[in-house]
């Protein structure tokens, strides 16, 4: 019975459970982007200088561990710190953001280390974004269990998603590990055939420890690396303005024009749409190019604010398509950039003639410059009394 278990996980493709963990991830961060906010400001009353504090530090710690992620989720939850919910509010922040900026970073990395070609690093991505769509239906299903008035079931309902994903990130990454250490063994045993050959000959050179100065030297000399991160830091502010405004371009440009549960079903359908149409944006990536998809996106949302821009805010059904298709469009690309990012790896390692590709280490310096872009921009535009409506929730 365990061998037919055992052989029945060993089966499945490394595309699958490359993409299982975007499942674990989004069914917890979705719900945790829709009612954190929420949670602390209506039912905890958290006054808003210690909103704004939590909000600044919340991505300082950097622990590991997509287990960990989910129990820093959990404590969002139950009121541990009744009495401090501004001091509940920084540590729970903290502990998730922490955990999700390094799940997330090396789940990207590993795009650039299972694959290589541009269409298996394609079909590894769409993986990632079928999988991160099915996450989404848990928003849908929050709905049945947010209460503010009796929070016991919501709060239940939160540590059965941690759970699940504890239970998924465990597995997901113990198959994986176990098939990539085989491997790695297989290789050892033939690098070592192949010393035994070359005997008499010079050995390898071993390359030399590099500093933290030296790889910013190298990088500052990367020019693709450079335009890259200039085009970035813009993108993914757009992309976390959508995230977190959407609520409230609902509630100014549509409330009086639409009912409280077609705007809750927007809310909730604007996190699964994303995924499900970046499935097409990969299909196209698979035809035409990653970067050819990317400049046409970016041309379609120009085309399209211009066109917004001249109609004006009276043109509720362009008004309607507009907000959708921005957050489509912006989350969309959004996802497309890390095969962008693996193709610079790529780049890095035969620039500089590196052993191993500095995967984690590039996309870490990616999601650095985004976040200090994000720390000075947010502050000017992001405050408790807007980033949620409590009319859709």
């Amino acid at each position: 019975m365990a061998r037919r278990v055992w052989s029945c996980f060993s089966s499945i493709s490394t595309a699958v459970l490359y993409g299982s963990l975007s499942l674990f991830v989004s069914i917890l961060h979705n719900v945790f982007l829709l009612y954190y906010v929420d949670t602390f400001v209506s039912v905890y009353k958290i006054d808003k200088v210690s909103f704004w504090v939590g909000e600044r530090r919340g991505s300082d710690l950097k622990p590991t561990g997509g287990s960990e992620e989910a129990a820093g989720s959990v404590t969002d939850w139950p009121p541990v710190c009744t009495l401090l919910p501004g001091f509940q509010f920084l540590v729970c922040l903290c502990l998730y953001d922490g955990f999700l900026t390094v799940v997330d970073l090396n789940h990207n990395a590993l795009l650039a280390d299972l694959a290589v070609s541009a269409s298996e690093r394609t079909r590894l991505n769409f993986q990632c974004s079928l999988f991160s769509a099915l996450g989404s239906l848990s928003v849908f299903m929050s709905y049945s269990f947010w209460d503010k008035e009796d929070f016991f079931s919501f709060r239940m309902f939160c540590v059965a998603l941690a759970a699940l994903s504890i239970l998924g990130f465990s597995v997901a990454c113990w198959l994986l590990r176990q098939r990539f250490q085989g491997r790695a063994r297989r290789d050892e045993e033939e690098d070592s055939v192949l010393k035994e050959l070359c005997v008499g000959q010079a050995p390898l050179a071993q390359e030399k420890e590099l500093t933290l100065g030296q790889y910013l030297k190298q990088l500052s000399k990367h020019t693709n690396f450079l335009w890259f991160a200039s085009m970035n830091l813009v993108q993914v502010f757009h992309c976390h303005f959508n995230s977190n405004f959407f609520p409230l371009f609902l509630e100014h440009l549509l409330s009086d024009r639409i009912s409280a549960s077609t705007g809750s079903f927007l809310l909730g359908f604007s996190y699964i749409a994303p995924h499900l149409n970046n499935l097409y944006f990969l299909s196209l990536c698979g035809r035409y190019g990653v970067y050819t998809v990317v400049r046409w996106l970016f041309f379609l949302k120009l085309i399209l604010s211009v066109i917004m821009l001249l109609a004006g805010p009276d043109q509720i059904y362009l008004l309607c398509i507009f907000i959708a298709s921005n957050r489509v469009f912006t989350e969309g690309t959004c996802k497309l950039l890390n095969l962008v990012i693996s193709d610079l790896v790529d780049e890095d390692l035969v620039m500089n003639r590196r052993q191993q590709a500095a995967s984690a280490l590039l996309f870490g310096m990616v999601a650095l410059l985004t976040l200090v872009l994000l720390d000075v921009l947010s502050i000017s535009v992001q405050s408790p009394s807007i980033c949620q409506s409590d009319r859709w929730l």
